[in-house]
């Protein structure tokens, strides 16, 4: 989890540094925003694993981040659409990300 979680930063803090010299890349942010929505959904169902029945009860935080990230996939573009953007600018630009 710890590795996943370290590349979804990774991409964000690059995709963040690189939108300070001019325009954000939409390469960069959807690739950061696919991967730390991924992750996050990956790192919560496997903490609720971990933690069984007792992730679900309204008393744990493990319930409210479960219903967060539920919430992000939706409201942060769906995955299918940052796929989507992801490949039709590969498709355009290949992997130059600038």
């Amino acid at each position: 989890m710890a590795i996943e979680l370290e590349a979804a930063r990774l991409l964000t803090y690059r995709a963040a540094a690189n939108a300070q010299d001019g325009d954000p890349s939409r390469l960069e942010t959807s690739l950061a925003k696919l991967k730390a929505n991924e992750v996050a959904q990956k790192v919560v169902d496997e903490a609720l694993q971990i933690h069984g029945a007792i992730g679900y009860m309204k008393e744990s935080p493990l319930e409210y981040m479960y219903r967060c990230v539920r919430g992000w996939k939706i409201t942060g573009g769906t995955v299918e659409a940052q796929r989507d953007g992801v490949a039709s600018y590969l498709k355009k630009y290949g992997l130059d990300t600038r």
